[in-house]
């Protein structure tokens, strides 16, 4: 339920019996409340008069322009009293407080908040038509007359009105306004029919094509439809370089690099050009490395490591679409000469769904027999110590289909087995970061008979 939170401040002052003012006698027993409501949130709710009940009576507060406020006072009786708040919308009463108790005592300034709480029903729903089915023929003849039929569901039963329009300005119809029409044209062409059905006053509309051939004609037509396909909208983006590369914009990152220094990159394909989504590759003409932390179809996030020799590097991000388009956009950074990267080879950590942990050093791990033709899964994650994060790849002698990893560092790879029982196989992962370094972790284990 909504509601409005007023604040009432109830000033109770002592009286005695005489009295010049318009309000009622006070007594000894009485106090004088002043109350001001703030109108903000009443008059946002389009509330026009508050009324202020209390000890059997009652006051209607006057609008303040100048304070924002609704303003009254009530002489109370001395004790303990119920105050009510109620809201009116010209006559109709759309909000009321809960019963809340006062204080009242001579002297004393007592601030009382109320929540008048809107008492007003929701609007009941108000249903537009839906359009079930529309039935019509693609073609006609000169003269002939052709049925088109529209079937509208008005949810509460409201009355549901038809307009039927053509393009054609020769053609006619015989009940323009009627779920079901006739419509004949005198001369040949091609027309667009619309339909629009209203009700509750909401519109549904519809249009389709039919072609008028000539009378007793053994022509045929084609509907002809075309989509304009674009090439890829592509942006890239270098951060560390203070770079965003769009298509028609400066090309040049102002900032400048050295190896080993990297640079995250972000290429994005915006939109495919009204096509399939297609292929995102990273390149550069220098020499330097990419490092790919992730790809999806229309963008991969990784680094790029400048080459040590330095020079003038075009790093480019190419997409191209399901329909061919291809399209390429290139960033120009100015690198420096620099050292050569170092970085401590990443540690890998895989072990199988059987519970074999590959081995590191050595010989490989010996995991022992494995029944042929079944999926085997391997678990696995990478720390990249002070490298950055390059590529993780998975090889397996027996596999149907070589694995891929899904992640560089928490992985997880499923593959299908050959079946070839009392054959030796041997799976390996590979990790390498961006600087070059690289390790490997290994197990064989045996096919058995399934």
């Amino acid at each position: 339920m909504r509601s409005y939170l007023c604040t009432l401040m109830i000033s109770v002052l002592a009286v005695g019996c005489a009295t010049t003012d318009s309000r009622p006698p006070a007594t000894d027993q009485q106090g004088l409340a002043e109350i001001r409501v703030n109108a903000s949130p009443l008059l946002a709710a389009t509330i026009t008069d508050v009324t202020v009940e209390a000890a059997g009576l009652s006051q209607d507060l006057t609008f303040n322009p100048a304070t924002g406020t609704f303003d009254g006072a009530l002489i109370l009786p001395s004790g303990t009293q119920s105050v009510v708040a109620s809201a009116y919308s010209g006559e109709t009463l759309v909000g009321r407080s809960q019963p809340t108790t006062v204080e009242v005592t001579t002297g004393v300034v007592t601030r009382v908040v109320l929540r008048i709480l809107d008492l007003t029903p929701d609007p009941a729903p108000i249903y537009g038509p839906i359009l079930d089915s529309l039935s019509y023929p693609t073609t006609t003849q000169v003269g002939a007359s052709a049925v088109f039929a529209v079937s509208v569901v008005a949810p509460a039963g409201d009355p549901v009105t038809y307009d039927w329009t053509s393009d054609c300005q020769d053609a006619t119809f015989s009940a323009p306004q009627a779920a079901t029409t006739g419509w004949s044209k005198p001369a040949q062409g091609t027309c667009t029919i619309n339909v629009a059905a209203t009700s509750s006053g909401f519109t549904v509309a519809q249009s389709f094509v039919i072609v008028v051939f000539p009378a007793g004609s053994a022509s045929g037509a084609v509907e002809v439809s075309s989509t304009f396909i674009t090439a890829p909208f592509v942006v890239l983006s270098l951060p560390d370089l203070n770079c965003t590369i769009l298509p028609g914009g400066n090309a040049s990152c102002p900032a400048t690099i050295a190896s080993p220094a990297t640079s995250n990159y972000q290429a994005s394909v915006i939109n495919w050009g009204a096509s399939m989504p297609g292929t995102l590759e990273l390149s550069d003409n220098c020499g330097g490395r990419f490092g790919t932390f992730s790809q999806m179809p229309g963008s991969a996030v990784g680094a790029w490591l400048p080459p040590v020799a330095g020079g003038l590097c075009l790093l480019s991000a190419r997409a191209v679409n399901g329909d061919g388009l291809a399209a390429t956009i290139s960033a120009a950074v100015l690198s420096h000469a620099g050292s050569p990267p170092t970085a401590q080879p990443p540690q890998i950590f895989a072990n199988f769904d059987t519970g074999c942990m590959l081995r590191s050093s050595g010989a490989p791990a010996d995991c022992g027999p494995v029944p042929a033709s079944r999926p085997l899964s391997l678990f696995g994650n990478v720390a990249w110590a002070d490298g950055i994060p390059d590529s993780v790849t998975i090889t397996d002698d027996c596999a149907i289909s070589q694995p891929i990893a899904d992640n560089l560092l928490f992985f997880h790879a499923s593959w299908n087995l050959i079946n070839a029982a009392g054959r030796i196989c041997t799976t390996t992962v590979r990790a390498t970061n961006l600087q070059g370094t690289s390790s490997e972790v290994a197990a064989h284990y045996q096919l058995i008979a399934p």
